[in-house]
C-alpha cells in the first residue's frame, strides 16, 4: 500500500511560521540578508533596512507638486472645494490644508508633517510628511517624502466683489443718542479685544454712531449678537433694497441693514 511520504522522511525545511511556534526566540535572530549579505534581525522579506527600502518604494503615487490657491487682497487660502481660511505661514491650519491638497496619501498611513523653511517671497511652501506602510507581512517601512506647495494667486469672491464695487450685503447701524460718546469709546475697545471686525469690509463714522458692513448676512448677525452681549442696546431690522432680480428663477440680490 502506498503511504504518502511525511516531512520528516524528505527532510524538508520549516516554514518561517513552523520555526517561530518552535523557537519563540526565533524571531530575535540575527540572518543574512538574501541582498547584500549584512546581518540583520529576522523579517519576513529576509532583507535589510537598507536593500527593503531600496526595492520598495512606498511613496510612490503619493503627488510631489502641488498648487494652492491663494488670494493677494485678503491673504486668505482656498480650502477646497469653496471655503476660503485665513491662516498664518508655517501654522497648523495651513498644514491642514496642505495636506488635504496631496493627493495619494490615503494608501499610506500619516506619522509626521512640518513645514521646511522657504524664502517669503518665493510662492513655495515645502512640507516634509513621514509616512508608514506594511510592504509585507509584519514589515512596516518608513519613508520621509518632501512635497513642494505652488502658491498662484487667485482672487477670492469676496475680494471680486469689492473690486466690482458691490462689497457689501449687510450693514450694522450702531447708532447712540446722546452728547458723550462713552459707550462707543467702551465698544471699540470690546470689539479689538475680541477681534469682533475680523469679517468686516469696511467701518464708516457717521454723525450719531458708526456703520459696519459685511459680505453675508451670517457674519452681520453674528457681530450683532456680539454687540448686543456687551452694551445695553437694542436691535432691530432696518430698510432692504433691491439690486438683481431674475424674475425667471425667482432670485433676488439685496442689501440689508441691522
Amino acid at each position: 500500500r502506498s503511504m504518502e511520504p511525511s516531512r520528516d522522511m524528505i527532510d524538508l525545511p520549516l516554514t518561517s511560521s513552523e520555526l517561530i511556534q518552535a523557537n519563540p526566540n526565533f524571531a530575535a535572530t540575527r540572518f543574512l540578508c538574501c541582498e547584500c549579505g549584512t546581518p540583520t534581525m529576522w523579517n519576513a522579506s529576509s532583507m535589510c533596512n537598507n536593500c527593503l527600502k531600496s526595492r520598495v518604494d512606498i511613496s510612490e503615487g503619493i503627488t510631489t507638486t502641488v498648487m494652492l490657491h491663494k488670494c493677494r487682497a485678503c491673504g486668505r487660502y482656498l480650502d477646497a472645494p469653496k471655503k476660503w481660511t485665513n491662516c498664518e505661514l508655517e501654522s497648523r491650519e495651513l498644514l491642514s490644508i496642505c495636506l488635504k491638497r496631496i493627493k495619494g496619501m490615503n494608501k499610506v498611513k500619516l506619522i509626521d508633517a512640518s513645514f521646511i523653511w522657504t524664502e517669503p517671497h518665493s510662492k513655495r511652501l515645502k512640507v516634509k510628511v513621514t509616512v508608514q506602510k506594511e510592504v509585507y507581512t509584519g514589515v512596516l517601512l518608513q519613508q520621509n517624502v518632501v512635497v513642494e506647495i505652488i502658491l498662484k494667486n487667485f482672487q477670492c469672491p469676496n475680494c471680486h466683489e469689492v473690486a466690482a464695487k458691490q462689497e457689501w450685503l449687510v450693514v450694522v447701524q450702531c447708532r447712540q443718542r446722546a452728547e458723550h460718546k462713552r459707550t462707543f469709546y467702551l465698544l471699540e475697545q470690546l470689539i479689538l479685544k475680541h477681534k469682533a471686525h475680523r469679517r468686516t469690509l469696511n467701518v464708516k463714522e457717521v454723525p450719531d454712531g458708526i456703520d459696519f458692513y459685511f459680505a453675508n448676512l451670517k457674519h452681520a448677525t453674528k457681530f450683532s449678537d456680539f454687540v448686543t452681549s456687551v452694551v445695553p442696546c437694542r436691535r432691530k431690522a432696518g430698510g432692504d433694497r433691491v439690486m438683481s432680480q431674475d424674475l425667471k428663477n425667482n432670485v433676488a440680490k439685496m442689501k440689508q441693514a441691522i
